[in-house]
């Protein structure tokens, strides 16, 4: 996280590569990408970290899912899941159990 804001390392179906910045509230699907980084409705993005460049998809569960974990305040793990397909709102949360 930069400033409150999440970021990550996308390539697009064309191969381009770039950093997305999101907002972490659940729900605001407000994103800022470099002006040349255009996505087509419906696109499969593919999320990465961008210090590993780990790619992020759920593989378990569903390629189209972008798979993070969320560590809260009292150090509780959560498995947030979101839509990688350009335009699509899904997002999903787990808690994890330890």
């Amino acid at each position: 996280m930069i400033q409150e804001n999440i970021i990550f390392k996308v390539r697009t179906k064309d191969h381009k590569m770039g950093i997305v910045i999101l907002n972490p509230k659940l729900g605001n699907y407000k994103y800022t990408s470099p002006p040349d980084l255009n996505f087509e409705k419906g696109e499969r993005i593919e999320f990465m970290c961008p210090i590993c460049c780990e790619y992020l998809s759920g593989k378990e569960s569903n390629k189209d899912l972008v798979d993070i974990i969320l560590v809260d305040e009292f150090k509780h793990e959560s498995h947030v899941f979101f839509s990688s397909l350009a335009g699509e709102h899904t997002i999903l949360k787990t808690e994890a159990r330890v």
